[in-house]
């Protein structure tokens, strides 16, 4: 019997021992909990629509647009200088027609230069301008493919304000669509 209520005896006793700890320890976590919420820096929610500007230093920012929730475009100044721009068009609409695959490929806005297009499979590929943000892209003798990579390069017309970008799309065809 001696061995059990000694077991009892130090089960209570380290019991006590670990609740006095973690109550003389909570005061202290939760003050250090508030010192990080101090230095963290709380992520700001992009908007629904408009810009937000992020000075990364006093010479660098990163312009960044929204339209519908949705990131359309990004530029880096360094010392009020454009340095570098990223668009991000949005592909709306794709489908497989006989042996043709078709893309809608919408811009966030009207651009001045010249939108390259080019694909990974040697397949023709033909883009047609529906209006000045939309852009109709038609690949054809796609029967054989699973998928295939659209590359988009942009050369800037002269005195554009959109600087020279490259994007690459990996696309799934998927018939039935």
């Amino acid at each position: 019997m001696k061995p059990i209520k000694c077991g009892i005896l130090q089960t209570i006793l380290c019991g006590a021992f670990f609740s006095l700890l973690s109550c003389s320890s909570a005061p202290e976590k939760q003050s250090k909990e508030k010192d990080l919420e101090k230095e963290t820096p709380r992520e700001t929610s992009q908007p629904e629509h408009g810009e937000i500007w992020e000075y990364v230093s006093p010479e660098k920012q990163k312009q960044t647009r929204f339209r519908s929730g949705r990131k359309v475009y990004e530029a880096y100044f360094d010392n009020n200088n454009k340095v570098s721009n990223n668009i991000f068009p949005e592909i709306t609409d794709a489908f497989l027609h006989e042996d043709k695959y078709y893309l809608k490929i919408v811009l966030p806005f009207p651009l001045k230069g010249e939108i390259q297009f080019e694909n990974n499979k040697g397949k023709p590929l033909y883009a047609t301008e529906i209006d000045s943000q939309i852009i109709q892209l038609s690949l054809h003798e796609v029967l054989d493919l699973e998928g295939f990579r659209l590359k988009m390069n942009y050369f800037p017309a002269q005195n554009d304000t959109i600087l020279a970008w490259k994007k690459e799309v990996d696309l799934k065809i998927v018939p039935g669509y």
